[in-house]
């Protein structure tokens, strides 16, 4: 099983560097389906809004935000459709964050797990070893959404 938990700890370490890069826990994205003038239907960093008032009869401020994740080529129109919009807005580096803590629990839960499974307990070994055994199970189904990653074994059970 050590293989499996070095191979899916290298995994969330890659995840969250990612994450990290792309803004952390601060980054927010936004996605709004239907049209909408403040976000012009773009993916957008919620934390890069701005609010500029051009002139007295302005009736409420211009917005902007200083990141999108994506524009076409003259940086007017957006690049992405509503499912890609919202699937991106979905899965924002803070996110990712969370995941990946929960994730690293699971890692720790099974290995406390498995370290109780092999003392002598009298009579709890059954138990223990019912715990270390679901928890094996779950980081086996964990690594499947890596399996397309080359450092992979499709051996693993899955």
């Amino acid at each position: 099983m050590s293989e499996i938990v070095e191979f899916l700890e290298a995994r969330l370490a890659e995840d969250e560097a990612v994450a990290l890069k792309a803004g952390g826990s601060e980054a927010e994205w936004l996605y709004r389906a239907e049209y909408d003038n403040e976000t012009g239907n773009e993916v957008v960093w919620a934390n890069s809004r701005s609010e500029e008032w051009l002139g007295p009869a302005q009736k409420k401020p211009y917005v902007s935000y200083g990141r999108y994740v994506t524009m076409d080529h003259e940086g007017c129109l957006p690049a992405v459709d509503e499912d890609d919009g919202t699937h991106i807005a979905r899965h924002d580096p803070a996110r990712i964050l969370r995941e990946v803590a929960a994730k690293r629990a699971i890692v720790k839960a099974y290995e406390d797990a498995d370290i109780r499974a092999h003392d002598t307990y009298g009579g709890y070994e059954d138990i223990l070893n019912g715990e270390s055994n679901g928890l094996e199970r779950a980081l086996e189904l964990l690594t499947a959404a890596y399996s397309d990653h080359p450092d992979f074994d499709p051996d693993w059970p899955l």
